[in-house]
């Protein structure tokens, strides 16, 4: 009976261990979003901060429509996907986590020409919008956050904006 429970001990320590030195993950909240000005619907309405961050960007748009979102997670060894409607796929890599904050790089393709690339800075503020091409009549346009459940509530101030290094524009 003392050795079974040697051996019942042995294996939860090696499975704990095993646990602990599993890869790092970064949950991202990603949207995808119909940018276009046919018509001026913004659904849902909480894509009106989004209209806001894109005409402070340069771009205008009267219309915006979320077309999908989903918590991806993102680790270093096995970059993520997010879907576009078009059949292409946004690529998210971990690229490295140091105090507390991810370094997340995202290489969307294009139809045409070199793929867009961008680096984003994960902490628990702030998002990352960036264009993803044309579809339909209007422009694919993917926003990266942190998820929901850990945005902290702002009382003072303004939020943290992430660090992002595009190397191709809208």
């Amino acid at each position: 009976m003392i050795q079974r429970a040697a051996v019942v001990v042995a294996f939860a320590l090696s499975a704990s261990a095993t646990a602990f030195a599993e890869e790092p993950t970064v949950e991202v909240n990603a949207e995808v979003v119909l940018a276009s000005n046919e018509g001026n619907t913004i659904d849902p309405p909480q894509l009106a901060k989004l209209k806001r961050e894109l005409e402070e960007a340069g771009a205008r748009f009267t219309s915006l429509k979320r077309l999908s979102e989903e918590q991806v997670a993102v680790k270093k060894s096995h970059p993520a996907s997010v879907k576009l409607p078009d059949g292409r796929s946004a690529a998210l890599s971990l690229k490295e986590i140091k105090d507390g904050v991810a370094t997340i790089d995202v290489q969307v393709p294009r139809k045409s020409g070199p793929p867009l690339t961008a680096t984003y800075t994960a902490s628990k503020h702030g998002s990352l919008t960036l264009p993803a091409g044309p579809f339909g009549k209007g422009t694919l346009v993917i926003k990266l956050s942190p998820p929901e459940h850990s945005r902290p509530r702002r009382m003072f101030g303004p939020a943290l904006r992430p660090s992002v290094r595009p190397t191709r524009g809208w």
